[in-house]
């Protein structure tokens, strides 16, 4: 049953119309996709809306609002994050709580809050207090403490499918699950920040040298490289004897790669992807979608248009490879909700897919 409510609670808040931040002079409001104005610029600081609620400041005070303008969460806020299945991280006067979607408290917290949720935990830091030192610890959307503070420092769970997050704890690494289970300890030695798993093993150096150990603390590939790099999709790159070359999560030699590699998982049926110093876009056959060509840098599909950097400006492709929207602004991001804002000449401003400019701050409302 709390599957059922939680998806028809997801299907209802993506019915909700898209709204888009604005700034006219020293105030914020939002449009909607068409460049309508739909709250006018009254809120000192406007955030992007999620789950029909947006962070805005009046003063140095946040609250929320809704997607009709309503405050429905006063401003009695010094801190307040973007609601993540309907919770919330504010602090009012020094303390910390969580919130639900009417602003109702769920839960107080003890300690200090240390940015937002993260794979369902927050960082949390205990206060030094006489002789008991700082530590950090976990609270999960309940704000419950899910693993009590102990670790300095301690990182956030990088939601990458490991479920492990790493912490210092008696001059050790100690890497640990969300039950803070330490699964594997690695001496601080020679290591001033501890690297994440990636493809399940971790690169550590003995010595002079350069391996891979897995989350038992056992050495899956050996020490022998002069350099070695984070594994991704199985591949990592790592130097001996002066030449760098590609292993597999068993150490063994790759062949030499030759032709498009793929550096992004696929978006809209594409997949980005290098050939030398050449962007371009893979089909699902591994065919190129269109020529590779020479770019500053390329990014995923989004609203049938990718980014792309050309000659230090931005523009964007289209499917065919045709530059749809052309590079002219000094700034731009992905679509979203099937806008994109880009800087021009004129200032920050949305455009729409076609390339038109729906909304720029010389507009009258």
């Amino acid at each position: 049953m709390t599957r059922i409510l939680l998806f028809a609670f997801s299907l209802a808040l993506a019915a909700q119309p898209v709204l888009f931040p604005i700034r006219v002079g020293r105030q914020s409001g939002f449009i909607d996709r068409t460049g309508r104005v739909v709250i006018p610029p009254r809120f000192d600081q406007a955030e992007e809306f999620q789950e029909d609620r947006a962070v805005v400041w009046i003063g140095s005070q946040a609250g929320y609002i809704n997607t009709a303008g309503e405050l429905v969460i006063p401003a009695i806020y010094t801190t307040a994050k973007a609601f993540t299945d309907g919770r919330a991280l504010v602090s009012r006067d020094g303390k910390y709580s969580v919130i639900d979607r009417t602003g109702k408290t769920v839960a107080e917290i003890p300690y200090r809050v240390l940015g937002d949720y993260s794979d369902g935990l927050a960082v949390v830091q205990r206060a030094r207090s006489g002789s008991i030192p700082a530590a950090y610890g976990y609270i999960d959307r309940e704000g419950r403490v899910a693993i009590p503070p102990r670790f300095m420092p301690a990182g956030k769970f990088p939601g990458d499918g490991q479920g492990v997050a790493v912490g210092g704890l008696d001059r050790n690494w100690c890497y640990f699950d969300k039950r803070g289970q330490i699964v594997l300890r690695l001496p601080m030695d020679g290591h001033d920040r501890a690297p994440g798993f990636h493809d399940g093993l971790v690169v550590w150096k003995e010595g002079f040298f350069w391996g891979y150990r897995n989350a038992k603390g056992e050495w899956a590939i050996r020490p022998e490289f002069d350099d070695a790099h984070d594994f991704s999709n199985g591949v990592a790159q790592v130097e001996k004897d002066g030449k760098w070359m590609e292993i597999d999560t068993r150490g063994k030699p790759m062949p030499a790669r030759t032709g498009p590699q793929p550096i992004r998982p696929p978006s809209e049926g594409l997949t980005l992807a290098v050939d030398g110093d050449r962007y371009g876009y893979l089909l699902p056959d591994g065919r190129p979608a269109f020529p590779f060509r020479k770019m500053d840098a390329a990014f995923d599909f989004t609203c049938g248009l990718a980014r792309i950097q050309l000659d230090g400006k931005f523009g964007y492709l289209d499917k065919e490879g045709r530059l749809a929207i052309s590079n002219e602004f000094f700034a731009a991001t992905d679509f979203r909700g099937c806008l994109a804002m880009v800087q021009s000449r004129e200032g920050w401003q949305y455009v729409n897919p076609k390339g038109q400019v729906v909304w720029k701050p010389e507009a009258r409302f």
